[in-house]
């Protein structure tokens, strides 16, 4: 009888492990894998140029990309996972312990000690798997700033700091 595995909805056959392969961008066909699996799951990425990565690492199943992770170079020892993707039709089916796997043998080899990343609370799945994987959670707050209205106030803030000098040399 043929196992296979089904996950919303969707019939994915047996999956071995072994059958997922870790790869680089290699030509424009797994620049475009790479691509579509980022650019779906985070629409803020659909101009995203990947070059722009230090590590784009694809995970392939049948030369089907079904995950992608992409990564920096952040402090002399440490690596930060900036995105984890997998086809919500592959997802648990071990694609992101491959991502990861692959993900931590390219920094290693380029000499990293660590790896860092963000995950939003709501995550339980990624959450569970990093803390599988022997990950520590640190509580951390991220902060985000449009950089046109932050000027905008640090401009206002320093003409206020520059009045006030001129008013203290005064007296």
């Amino acid at each position: 009888m043929e196992q296979c595995w089904t996950r919303l909805g969707t019939h994915v056959e047996e999956m071995k492990y072994s059958d997922l392969v870790t790869t680089d961008i290699q030509d424009p066909e797994d620049y475009e894998k790479a691509f579509n699996l980022l650019s779906q799951e985070f629409t803020e990425h659909e101009h995203t140029d990947l070059n722009f990565y230090d590590y784009v690492v694809l995970v392939k199943y049948k030369n089907e990309g079904v995950g992608v992770v992409t990564g920096m170079r952040h402090l002399p020892s440490k690596a930060i996972m900036t995105d984890i993707v997998v086809d919500p039709k592959y997802r648990g089916h071990a694609v992101g312990i491959k991502l990861i796997e692959g993900f931590f043998q390219k920094v290693k080899s380029d000499g990293f000690s660590y790896a860092m990343g963000i995950t939003e609370p709501h995550n339980r799945a990624a959450i569970n798997l990093y803390k599988r994987i022997g990950v520590t959670q640190e509580q951390l707050t991220v902060t985000i700033v449009d950089v046109n209205q932050g000027l905008a106030y640090l401009e206002q803030k320093g003409s206020m700091l520059k009045q006030r000098e001129k008013r203290r040399e005064k007296e």
